[in-house]
């Protein structure tokens, strides 16, 4: 079910990093966010989704290790 009364964006999804072209990459998820501010509605679900664009390459394995380092904190603070 979709919900009618809000105007759907036309802001162009960014394309997946691979850890070339940052400039490019972080004004498209800016603007992208921007766009869709209602589904951004703090910081966490910012990064959650700058981070699943971040799947090749160097910002893929960096992307991974910060997943893995606040997984790790979460279990250990519990």
């Amino acid at each position: 079910m979709t919900d009618t009364s809000r105007p759907r964006s036309h802001v162009a999804h960014p394309k997946d990093f691979d850890g070339k072209d940052f400039v490019s990459f972080f004004r498209a998820v800016g603007l992208y966010i921007a766009g869709n501010r209602r589904d951004f509605p703090d910081d966490e679900s910012k990064i959650i989704f700058t981070l699943s664009y971040m799947k090749d390459g160097h910002a893929g394995a960096w992307a991974q290790n910060f997943i893995d380092a606040v997984a790790a904190s979460a279990v250990v603070t519990g």
